[in-house]
């Protein structure tokens, strides 16, 4: 990690040696997430259980945010960018006598690079392609409730499992500068590679498997990406 950040820091202050203007900017949208894995534990459980329950939530899209800083020259830029990515799944039962609920709540933290070209201009528009490669952190959090109702009492037992990925986005955009703001719509695929599996958060490192295929349990964030991107614009030319 310590390696990754020095690096960034290289690039980037040699970006700005070389770069016509520097960006600093928000982008947020709605990303789809595959996690077939994930779903497919969530079906072992569904149809496992001894009593009657209902898969209310999935690992649906949701929104996503992506502060990043960019540097322009000409038809290219070049920067540095953080995400946070979020979803989850829900399984629930509810009777007289007691109610369950089984939650998945996955949470990513990813920073990498991004590189696009703007291959076309019209007026104050431009039209781009750009790629983002990344490396992610996943946190995965089971939680367990049980409410015996003629108790009045709750039985609740927590996992904690971790992970590291990598992953590469390909898309296009089309932004409109406006004085010093660029605000610009995107639209993309990420794809998850060298995915590690998940192991537990204490010192024993236990794993976590995917009964269906007996392999050990993956995140997978592949998925589409669309929204918009705003950005403040600081010239760096040297008169």
């Amino acid at each position: 990690m310590k390696k990754t950040f020095l690096l960034v820091a290289i690039l980037l202050i040699f970006s700005s040696l070389h770069s016509q203007n520097l960006m600093f900017g928000l982008k947020s949208g709605v990303g789809s997430y595959s996690m077939k894995d994930m779903k497919d534990f969530n079906r072992y459980f569904v149809s496992n259980l001894s009593f009657a329950n209902k898969l209310t939530d999935d690992f649906p899209a949701n929104y996503y945010f992506q502060p990043e800083v960019l540097f322009n020259y000409q038809h290219l830029t070049f920067g540095y960018s953080f995400a946070f990515y979020s979803t989850g799944s829900r399984i629930a039962s509810n009777d007289y006598s007691a109610n369950f609920n089984m939650d998945d709540v996955l949470n990513c933290y990813s920073h990498g690079f991004i590189f696009e070209y703007v291959f076309y201009r019209a007026s104050l528009f431009d039209f781009s392609v750009y790629s983002r490669f990344s490396f992610e952190n996943t946190k995965l959090k089971i939680t367990n409730n049980l409410m015996v109702v003629a108790e009045d009492t709750l039985l609740q037992t927590k996992y904690s499992y971790r992970t590291k990925s990598n992953s590469t986005e390909p898309g296009i955009a089309i932004s409109y500068d406006y004085k010093f703001l660029k605000i610009k719509y995107y639209a993309g695929y990420m794809f998850s590679i060298m995915t590690d599996g998940f192991t537990s958060d204490d010192e024993k490192k236990q794993k976590v498997y995917n009964p269906y295929t007996r392999n050990q349990l993956k995140p997978d964030w592949s998925g589409f990406r669309t929204g918009i991107s705003v950005y403040f614009m600081f010239s760096l030319k040297r008169n």
